[in-house]
């Protein structure tokens, strides 16, 4: 074999070592940001779906001073749309 494609190999090898001791050290933090990504998708999918929603006054409904009316999510399968 070529010396250069010994060099070659020789950093490969190493770069996937690298590769996995970042992995390794970092898997819990890569773990979490899956769950919040995925459950952020999910949370999207639903609104659009219609399945999943925020009442529409909720920001700013409740006037300095006053009671206001609540805030509500709704939660279920229903067909109709979110916006």
């Amino acid at each position: 074999m070529d010396d250069a494609v010994r060099d070659e190999i020789a950093f490969i090898r190493s770069v996937i070592e690298e590769g996995r001791g970042y992995a390794t050290d970092w898997s819990g933090d890569m773990l979490v940001w899956g769950v919040v990504i995925a459950a952020a998708t999910l949370g999207h999918y639903a609104a659009v779906r219609g399945w999943w929603g925020v009442d529409r006054g909720c920001a700013g409904s409740r006037p300095a001073g006053g009671s206001g009316r609540s805030c509500s999510m709704r939660f279920g399968i229903s067909p109709r749309r979110c916006w």
